[in-house]
């Protein structure tokens, strides 16, 4: 009879660990399959980069513009017209690139 019992507790011990998942592991598993989003789309990507580059750009303009009016005395009417234009230019372009950056912000939060 001891003899019986020692190799039962024997094969006990010996056989593999079953282990039944719980449905808190279930729910860590599935959120670990779940497809993240990225940030932008490649088209909200080529957005932002153009508005960015176009924000450069118009500053380094009007920069040139100022620099051409300081060196001739100060600005004409005509420099003038074209600062606000492309600073109009530049606040639509920012504008553009701030509304992208919020999105991607939230995008990485979520």
């Amino acid at each position: 009879m001891k003899i019986a019992l020692i190799i039962a507790l024997s094969l006990a011990s010996a056989a593999p660990a079953v282990i039944i998942p719980t449905s808190s592991d279930a729910q860590v598993l599935a959120g670990q399959r779940r497809y993240a989003r990225p940030a932008l789309s490649e088209r909200d990507v080529e957005r932002l980069n153009s508005a960015q580059d176009r924000v450069l750009a118009l500053e380094e303009q009007i920069a040139a513009i100022e620099a051409a009016g300081e060196a001739g005395g100060g600005l004409t009417p005509a420099q003038t017209a074209q600062i606000e234009e492309r600073r109009a230019d530049m606040a639509r372009a920012q504008e553009t690139v701030d509304k992208l950056e919020a999105k991607r912000a939230r995008r990485q939060e979520g």
